[in-house]
């Protein structure tokens, strides 16, 4: 699950970035990395990936992580961006999420003795209380902020809701008050 979760950050970067390609008319760049990625994934799976299933998992990771990476270096050099400004608003979450994968590691020979299901549920359950935890501790404003728009959300789709239920309950009476 950890060596998974490497995915969740280059992917999104990565469809970002040939979107910017596209709008910009930069066509052949993003085919052009996508074949030279799906290489690099295939050898990865082949030479390191036989080792066994993390290392699988992990070579499809870093072949996504190095997409990416090659993205943003083509980004420097058509449009001249430094990857500083791209990479510095990473370090941030990037240390909620290495604070999550060291928590799930530490756990994990506590779980040793539970079906795989069970231990599952419990890795995601403490990998995610590290990460809010740890969003928290280590961006506070943007985590803040992030709590209180699924706040207001929430309490959107409640009052929405229960205008929606008020309104059936007098269309309800409406309906028996005409049908009397």
């Amino acid at each position: 699950l950890g060596f998974l979760a490497v995915l969740s950050a280059p992917r999104p970067m990565a469809q970002i970035i040939q979107s910017y390609f596209y709008a910009g008319q930069s066509l052949r760049i993003v085919p052009s990395l996508e074949w030279l990625s799906l290489a690099v994934m295939m050898a990865a799976i082949v030479t390191v990936g036989r080792v066994g299933i993390l290392w699988a998992c992990g070579a499809v990771g870093a072949a996504f992580v190095l997409r990416t990476l090659a993205l943003l270096v083509a980004v420097q050099r058509l449009d001249h961006i430094p990857l500083r400004r791209f990479l510095l608003p990473l370090l941030r979450p990037l240390a909620a999420c290495v604070a999550m994968v060291a928590a799930i590691f530490c756990v994990r020979p506590a779980l040793g003795g539970l079906t795989p299901a069970i231990r599952l549920i419990l890795e995601i359950a403490v990998g995610g209380a590290v990460y809010l935890a740890g969003a928290r501790l280590i961006f506070r404003s943007a985590a803040v902020e992030f709590l209180g728009l699924v706040r207001s959300g929430v309490a959107r789709r409640t009052h929405k809701t229960q205008t929606h239920q008020g309104r059936s309950e007098e269309h309800t009476s409406e309906l028996q008050s005409h049908h009397d």
